[in-house]
């Protein structure tokens, strides 16, 4: 089985501003436990280049076509800002994740069923791209009120 992993970039655009909006998509399969250290690598250094060099104004972070059991460097990379402090995107950079509903394989392990839950955590974690888009257009341009 391979483990590596790749990735894609896309922009969204938002009044005039081309790249707003960075979008990364990741796939492949990552190492299991220790193996994987150097895929979780690969993601930190892919994100944190792709805001250094785009500049964009949020970030979404797609998973869903990564297949993923276990180890944690990984889980920390693809926590992005999450509580395990790893903070490599800018303070104040809104991010949002697009998790797989149901795992990618059919007996997943116990961390394969708590990352990729179905109750998916509330504010920047979704399901779909379209959502994860229109929640981070929300936050870069809130509604006027009249």
């Amino acid at each position: 089985m391979s483990v590596t992993i790749d990735h894609s970039l896309e922009h969204e655009a938002i009044a005039g501003d081309e790249k707003a909006i960075a979008i990364l998509t990741f796939r492949g399969v990552a190492g299991v436990g220790s193996e994987g250290n150097g895929n979780a690598l690969y993601v930190i250094q892919t994100i944190k280049e792709t805001v250094s060099r785009n500049q964009p104004r949020a970030l979404v972070v797609d998973f869903r076509r990564l297949e993923y059991e276990f180890g944690n460097m990984m889980m920390k990379a693809m926590a992005l800002k999450d509580d395990w402090g790893l903070e490599y995107l800018p303070e104040n950079m809104p991010t949002a994740r697009v998790l797989s509903i149901l795992p990618p394989v059919s007996n997943p392990s116990w961390i394969r069923r708590l990352f990729c839950r179905a109750e998916l955590k509330e504010g920047n974690d979704f399901a779909d791209m379209e959502s994860a888009i229109n929640y981070l257009k929300g936050v870069l341009e809130p509604p006027v009120s009249s």
